[in-house]
């Protein structure tokens, strides 16, 4: 996989692709996207039984660790900051 300014290169079909349709690329597109979505859109993804974001972070890109703790969070606040951390800290 290859990475440019903490964007991983993926191929188009291990997109993650939002329920109201909308492709996400990268991690870096997932915290994008947590602005955006809707409320029904985000609950479709994360809820009491899954955490859809948290399955893909590890299926995906192999970051089995902060798969671990997206799988914890419930808002897409406490996720984009997780998400954030991880990258900032991972370029050190």
């Amino acid at each position: 996989m290859a990475k440019k300014r903490g964007k991983a290169s993926i191929k188009p079909d291990l997109y993650f692709v939002l329920a109201d349709g909308k492709p996400i690329k990268n991690l870096l597109e997932l915290v994008d996207a947590l602005d955006d979505i809707s409320d029904d859109t985000f609950m479709s993804h994360v809820n009491e039984c899954k955490n859809d974001f948290s399955a893909w972070i590890s299926n995906v890109f192999g970051e089995h660790e902060l798969a671990k703790l997206v799988g914890k969070l419930k808002t897409r606040q406490t996720i984009q900051i997780c998400v954030l951390r991880h990258l900032v800290l991972k370029r050190i």
